[in-house]
């Protein structure tokens, strides 16, 4: 089995729920104390926290910092394969 990449669509995610348990490990209590922490403006934290946008390295460099994380720690990739070939 052959897997077409070029029909797949490979997707990195920040993975909420571990941003939460850091998040309760430091005492931060919601995501606008996290955004005032890293230097973001809110609507770009919201615009991460709801899934429309992936952080950037300084940004995700930052986060992990005050979370006291690596960003492994944070993100998950996905797949969508939308055909896998069988005996080529």
């Amino acid at each position: 089995m052959t897997m077409n990449w070029s029909q797949s669509n490979p997707k990195i995610r920040l993975n909420m729920n571990m941003v939460d348990v850091f998040m309760a490990t430091r005492a931060i209590d919601s995501y606008n104390i996290l955004a005032n922490l890293i230097g973001l403006h809110r609507s770009s934290m919201h615009r991460i926290t709801i899934g429309k946008s992936v952080p950037n390295n300084i940004t995700l460099a930052r986060m992990c910092a005050v979370l006291g994380c690596q960003p492994a720690d944070l993100l998950y990739m996905t797949y969508n394969f939308k055909g896998l070939e069988e005996g080529r």
